[in-house]
């Protein structure tokens, strides 16, 4: 996703600048601002001496950034105030602009859609039904999405919130929905971008960028085999069970689950859909997290990248997918960014990893189911 560059000449300090209503204030103690493919809204939270007259109030729309490059547009969503004899300062948290597309149900007039909308279509009309203003709709997939055929619309359950109802149809076109640092929405395929980045922890090397790190690998939720089956159990017609299968062959074929889809559908659609419950247990069950220097290494970090790794320590080493993103910056501290990867293809369509590629990934033995 590409970095939005304001171009503001005041942003030529090494300090953080949190901007209202083009008003810089610079006067920080802390911050952090997350975000996760997981998560279609990114989050903040900031510490800040109290201006004199305090413009951070609930509701108030911020652009956190860092010399010319945006990080966030966010919302104030809490603000707390902590002092005593000698400080003043505010502790403020919230979301990127998209946070009520988060919290909202779908209006009534934007829950029934007919044959031949597609993705972009149907966000529209839910951000307008809202009445949400500035923030735009992308499609990062590289290719134009196909629209929904008639069987495959479904109307809107009452008090279904919206970010649910979209997620339902993206689900369909197997899409990831997230937001860019502009609060945007960004429907994309979770592949990920090789854009150099690098993180080494070796015995000895000058380019070293690793503070910490925490290596994981749970497969106590994960499955050899998926069955994903319609609601209706059975198709009287053919008499013949609407199923789909995936397999995960790290696992135990005797470790199976079988589950419903969450709607009416095809076979195809149970196939995906069991590729895609694979996929995201295994993506839960590994995770590679490190803390670096800095918020960038070739470019700035952010997620749906490809990120080559050389961990002599945790006998780490390949090319990981980056899930997750938080930058931090305090005083004491300075710059750092915490970062969590997992396997490069956890949340593509690729259920079953080569075995070959499972033993670059980590080191062999150490994480053999």
């Amino acid at each position: 996703m590409a970095i939005t560059k304001k171009g503001r000449e005041l942003y030529t300090s090494d300090r953080s600048v949190i901007t209202i209503s083009n008003v810089n204030y610079t006067d920080f103690k802390s911050f952090k601002v997350s975000r996760s493919v997981d998560d279609v809204c990114g989050s903040f939270s900031i510490e800040i001496s109290r201006p004199f007259d305090n413009p951070f109030k609930t509701g108030v729309v911020i652009d956190i950034v860092l010399d010319d490059i945006v990080l966030m547009r966010g919302k104030i969503y809490n603000v707390k105030l902590r002092g005593d004899h000698k400080t003043d300062n505010i502790i403020l948290s919230g979301r990127d602009i998209t946070g009520d597309l988060i919290d909202s149900t779908v209006p009534d007039n934007a829950k029934v859609y007919t044959s031949g909308v597609n993705i972009e279509d149907i966000a529209s009309r839910v951000i307008t039904a809202l009445g949400l203003s500035g923030i735009g709709i992308f499609n990062a997939t590289g290719s134009a999405i196909e629209p929904f055929a008639e069987d495959e619309i479904v109307s809107c359950e009452t008090e279904k919130r919206a970010v649910e109802f979209l997620q339902d149809y993206c689900r369909k076109r197997q899409l990831f929905l997230n937001t860019d640092e502009t609060g945007s929405l960004i429907f994309f395929r979770a592949t990920g971008e090789d854009r150099g980045n690098r993180i080494i922890n070796l015995q000895k090397d000058n380019n070293n960028n690793v503070i910490s790190w925490d290596l994981n690998n749970d497969i106590s939720e994960r499955f050899g085999k998926y069955i994903c089956k319609v609601q209706s159990d059975r198709d009287y017609e053919t008499d013949v069970d609407i199923t789909g299968e995936a397999f995960d062959t790290e696992i135990s074929e005797s470790r199976q689950l079988e589950f419903i889809l969450e709607e009416a559908g095809t076979q195809q659609e149970c196939t995906n859909r069991a590729i895609e419950e694979s996929n995201i247990r295994r993506a839960r069950a590994f995770e590679y997290t490190v803390t670096v220097r800095g918020f960038e290494d070739k470019t700035l970090w952010t997620v749906n990248q490809l990120v080559d790794v050389d961990d002599f320590f945790n006998d780490v080493k390949g090319t990981f997918f980056l899930k997750s993103v938080e930058y931090k910056l305090n005083l004491e501290t300075g710059r750092t960014t915490k970062l969590v990867l997992t396997n490069k293809d956890a949340y593509t369509l690729q259920a079953a990893k080569s075995a070959r590629e499972s033993k670059t990934s980590v080191a062999a033995g150490i994480w053999s189911s």
